[in-house]
């Protein structure tokens, strides 16, 4: 839920080279009073600055993505900046600069938007402009670097797609410094993926389940031993979760690692064709709690390995057989 509200900069003389950088509903100034009362710190908090925003929560994560992209990182209570005033004054002025361009592209920016209305969400302009930068599309210069940081702040309007893009973004590094060292260890590069994919997973956003569940599966990191339990559990988590139930994939499920005009996402079928490919593999068990959940799609699991075996005859691939042997197992075990 939107509301509207203030982003704030408070100083405080008994904390010499912090900031506190927070959102309130209210006055800025009367936050500053309460925190003044409750702290039990030595002197006053003072506003130093603010700006008036539609939604105080988007606008919020917005700030502290462009503050972290920057270097400037939270103390662990979160709101506390170790950074210049002015600094903070100046990210807080790009901020409702982009915000106001922003709306001004689309009036419909910051408002409650319906469930279905995917297009006009906030963060869909930026994360479009992170897509041509990255591709190089159109009059754009490929500027990875610039692309993630338009991604960290789609990110941080809470758009869906922006989660799994990063999680390419890291993977495509992943591969680009394997193919150049060898013996590349991504460790760090996974953690980065993890760690947004929880952030997203915790929003609401299930796809970012299927791709922790390729982390977990070590499908991409070199010299990481693979945790099947752990990416079944991920696997689970995804077909209880509203994207799956919905059937939300092909609506936002397009990142860094397919082609610019392969932006549609796969459905949920898709999906499941790939887990149960891993379950007849042998890599996890098929639950009887999950065949509930996907026996109503049985009939269109089957239609689509048929399509692919049909595929598959007509090109000669070497994977007919494999391809009738899941058959055989859908049919029998759904």
């Amino acid at each position: 839920m939107t509301e509207p509200g203030y982003i704030y900069v408070l100083i405080n003389p008994s904390i010499e080279g912090f900031v506190k950088i927070g959102k309130t509903t209210r006055a800025p100034e009367w936050r500053a009073k309460e925190l003044s009362q409750a702290t039990g710190v030595a002197t006053p908090f003072y506003v130093a600055f603010s700006i008036e925003v539609a939604d105080c929560h988007s606008a919020e994560e917005y700030v502290y993505a462009v503050l972290q992209h920057n270097g400037f990182k939270r103390t662990p209570n979160r709101e506390f900046f170790e950074m210049p005033l002015q600094s903070a004054i100046e990210v807080l002025l790009l901020v409702q600069k982009e915000l106001r361009e922003q709306k001004a592209t689309n009036p419909s920016l910051l408002q409650e938007l319906p469930d279905d209305d995917f297009s006009r969400h906030p963060g869909d302009a930026i994360y479009e402009r992170a897509l041509n930068v990255y591709f190089g599309i159109g009059d754009e210069v490929t500027d990875k670097k610039e692309a993630l940081r338009l991604l960290y702040q789609s990110k941080a309007l809470n758009f869906a797609p922006a989660f799994t893009a990063l999680a390419d973004y890291f993977r495509e590094q992943a591969d680009e410094l394997y193919s150049k060292n060898g013996n590349f260890n991504c460790q760090e590069l996974r953690e980065k993926a993890l760690d947004v994919l929880k952030e997203g997973a915790e929003k609401g956003h299930g796809r970012c389940y299927v791709k922790m569940s390729e982390l977990y599966d070590g499908c991409w990191c070199f010299n990481f031993t693979p945790e099947p339990d752990s990416a079944n559990k991920c696997w689970k988590k995804y077909f209880r979760s509203s994207t799956f139930i919905n059937d939300d994939d092909q609506k936002w499920g397009w990142g860094l690692h397919l082609t610019n005009d392969e932006k549609c996402g796969q459905a949920r079928l898709m999906y499941t064709f790939s887990y149960l490919h891993r379950v007849f593999l042998g890599r996890f068990p098929l639950e009887s709690g999950i065949r509930q959940i996907l026996l109503p799609l049985r009939l269109e699991i089957i239609a689509l390995i048929n399509k692919c075996i049909e595929n598959a005859v007509k090109d000669e691939s070497s994977d007919i057989e494999n391809l009738r042997s899941l058959l055989k197992f859908v049919e029998t075990s759904l």
